[in-house]
């Protein structure tokens, strides 16, 4: 209905009915353990059922998210004491008669660890500037089966007593949504009409390429991650209100930084870059929430590693301490692995890729030329190669205009999706092998 109904004095419109009388009671021991064996029917069914995604999951995971990440994975529930320092911080292939320094400089500073439960604080103030003449935005709570809304009171109950979030009564509201990714629940909030409503926010993330490139050749090499990421930001008090969200346990707004608000990564970049400018690009990287920390040798490395441990101690942030990879000689970052031999394919990525259905959608089809774009650097003549896929975006009169002579679209593209999955024996991508294919189609034969 789009306008109010008004009742007359008088006007009955329904029957109250007394529950106790509604519902039926066990009137023996018998009946009582038939209840209890039917309810744990129902539950099991539920349980079962809450695993797949509900319709409203599907429909905003599916819809285009422009700003910035949108999901959070589950806090781990296990504090771990700082007597277990040397049993969780993973120290890769450091030589024997340095571990006795390298613990020396981590026990030194214990303080940029995440142990106890701890969240590192920064008192950055950060603002959500929203368009002149914005109204507050709120939007209904999305449907949560009874077990999603157990994961949204543990991560509640996580996030108050961290001190991140608290109690609201403010006109704005988004809603929550539990995600699962590889089996693991995700609390998501869908923030896109306050980033829609948000002014974008100027500040330059490193380029992929170069951070990789930087990387290629050192021979010991170090990942660290920000614990909870944007969360050790506090929010400036005027716009804390804007990042409010609506459970079935009331309103609850953030006090630091919270996940999928559009200029998050930035304003985080733009922080850890001021905190370790003196060594970024010498022996230091960050991107994002990742720091990177790179040497000639292990004994440099050891003495890069105290300054940079130095320095986030003295500003707050915490470390996590599963993310937390020492001394090794080759990394996993940004999807590829980086060695003293230069950069290579991951091989899970390489595996998703040749694992890929054919995609029946448009937007399938945009997912995967996505992930192969990401490797596009080691696949050469890559455009030529992958010029039929992206035809399929434009319109028939072009794309058939484009076309090569005697070019099948449907057959001919349905093989190039085949091809492009197919790891070749000596390149390091799964999708080199395909230029081959398409040499005698776009008489690449010159090449």
């Amino acid at each position: 209905m789009d306008h109010p109904r008004y009742i007359r004095k008088g006007e009955i419109i329904g029957t109250l009915i007394d529950p106790a009388t509604f519902f039926n009671s066990p009137k023996s021991p018998e009946e009582l353990k038939k209840f209890q064996d039917a309810a744990e029917v129902i539950k099991s069914v539920i349980t079962v059922q809450s695993k797949a995604e509900d319709p409203s999951d599907k429909e905003a995971e599916d819809e285009q998210v422009q700003y910035g990440p949108k999901t959070a994975a589950m806090p781990d529930p296990t504090k771990y004491s700082s007597d277990q320092l040397e049993e969780l911080i993973d120290v890769g292939s450091l030589p024997d008669h340095l571990k006795e320094e390298a613990w020396a400089i981590l026990r030194k500073h214990i303080n940029a660890f995440g142990f106890d439960g701890r969240v590192g604080s920064l008192p950055t103030k950060v603002h959500i500037r929203t368009v002149d003449g914005q109204v507050p935005i709120s939007m209904p709570m999305y449907h949560a089966s009874p077990q999603k809304c157990e994961i949204i009171d543990e991560q509640l109950n996580t996030w108050f007593e961290q001190g991140i979030i608290e109690p609201s009564k403010s006109p704005w509201s988004a809603p929550v949504i539990i995600a699962y990714r590889n089996g693991k629940p995700r609390f998501c909030i869908d923030y896109r009409k306050l980033n829609a409503a948000t002014i974008p926010a100027e500040f330059p993330i490193p380029r992929q390429s170069n951070i990789l490139a930087s990387l290629s050749g050192a021979q010991v090499l170090s990942s660290l991650d920000a614990l909870s990421g944007f969360t050790q930001l506090e929010l400036a008090e005027e716009d804390i209100e804007k990042t409010v969200f609506r459970t079935h346990r009331g309103l609850f707004q953030f006090r630091r930084l919270p996940f999928g608000l559009r200029n998050g990564p930035l304003i985080f970049q733009r922080v850890m870059q001021g905190i370790l400018a003196p060594y970024l690009w010498i022996f230091c990287l960050v991107y994002i929430n990742n720091i990177v920390i790179y040497s000639k040798s292990y004994e440099e490395h050891l003495s890069h590693l105290d300054q940079v441990l130095a320095t986030i101690e003295k500003v707050g942030i915490t470390l996590s301490l599963k993310k937390y990879h020492l001394f090794y000689g080759s990394i996993l970052l940004l999807g590829h692995k980086v060695s003293r031999l230069g950069l290579s394919t991951h091989a899970e990525k390489v595996k998703a890729i040749v694992e890929l259905e054919r995609p029946r959608k448009l937007s399938q089809l945009q997912a995967f030329l996505g992930m192969v774009v990401y490797f596009s650097t080691f696949i050469p003549y890559y455009a030529l190669i992958c010029v039929p896929l992206f035809l399929v975006f434009e319109s028939p009169v072009w794309s058939g205009f484009l076309m090569p002579k005697g070019f099948n679209r449907n057959r001919n593209r349905s093989a190039f999706f085949l091809e492009v999955k197919k790891p070749d024996r000596t390149a390091k991508t799964a999708v080199c092998g395909l230029f081959a294919v398409l040499r005698p189609v776009f008489g690449l034969h010159r090449f």
